[in-house]
């Protein structure tokens, strides 16, 4: 469009005395040769700042993997270290760190994530038991078992876990601890 309206203000401009004689005035013609420069100087204006936002995205992604790298190496080690002693905390972070990384799950690596996944099953007919609500007390996450008594708890981060499950009408099993290592 800006080249378009160059081109415009260029014919104008050559043939101005046929323009005049159109109606254009010169102080019309003056005037719309300052708006397609304004107009170009603009859609330059708006390029290099389009150029620098994205200058200072790059630069701030990179600055995030720095810091998820920091937390990956660091942090996540001291805080299952301290998930013991210290079970709120390492609940909160937990919980904190897989909030973030559930922002995109395409770029989180098996490294850094892994599952629990099971089936529950009835202890005298052996079928699988559905409606089942299996738990990890610790981060406040639940499911509940599909009719094949089928659980999955993704994205959760390396570290023990436990596990306890409960239906209506059963008895409540032993707790279960489950551990995901990295790879």
């Amino acid at each position: 469009m800006y080249e378009n309206a160059l081109q415009v203000a260029d014919s104008i401009e050559l043939f101005s005395a046929d323009s005049v004689g159109f109606g254009f005035s010169e102080e019309e013609i003056e005037q719309f040769r300052t708006t397609v420069t304004s107009f170009g100087a603009a859609l330059t204006e708006t390029g290099n700042q389009l150029n620098d936002r994205k200058a200072s995205r790059e630069e701030i992604k990179s600055l995030i993997k720095d810091c998820n790298k920091i937390l990956k190496e660091n942090f996540d080690p001291f805080a299952l270290f301290v998930s013991e002693t210290h079970p709120e905390f390492y609940r909160e972070y937990s919980l904190l760190r897989m909030a973030t990384g559930r922002k995109k799950p395409a770029k989180v690596s098996n490294d850094d994530q892994g599952e629990i996944s099971g089936t529950i099953y009835d202890s005298i007919s052996g079928l699988p038991l559905a409606g089942a609500s299996v738990s990890i007390p610790g981060f406040d996450l639940v499911t509940v078992t599909d009719e094949d008594g089928y659980y999955l708890f993704d994205e959760l981060f390396t570290g023990k876990y436990r596990l306890t499950c409960s239906r209506q009408g059963y008895q409540v099993p032993p707790e279960q601890t489950a551990e995901i290592t990295e790879y």
